[in-house]
């Protein structure tokens, strides 16, 4: 059996708007979705694996983007799995 201990990740809402977000890791195809975050608050995940590929997702509803841009589909990497990289 073994133990691993690691930090959790935080999401900080610097945004002077509230908004929900998603996280996806793809290497186990889990998926913590509908996440509300008020402007200022920070949030700790604690059940995520840090060496998978991790996608971020940012909805912002009151701040008039959503009318520009399809947002539901845009993800932004924010860990990547080192196995990727291996030879």
């Amino acid at each position: 059996m073994a133990i691993r201990l690691s930090a959790p990740i935080q999401v900080e809402n610097l945004l002077p708007y509230d908004f929900t977000f998603r996280i996806v890791d793809k290497t186990t195809n889990q998926n913590w979705a509908d996440n509300h975050l008020s402007k200022g608050a920070v949030t700790s995940l604690h059940l995520i694996e840090l060496n998978h590929l991790l996608l971020l997702n940012i909805n912002v509803p009151d701040s008039g983007i959503m009318e520009l841009i399809i947002i539901d589909y845009l993800y932004c990497v924010i860990n990547i799995s080192y196995s990727l990289f291996r030879l």
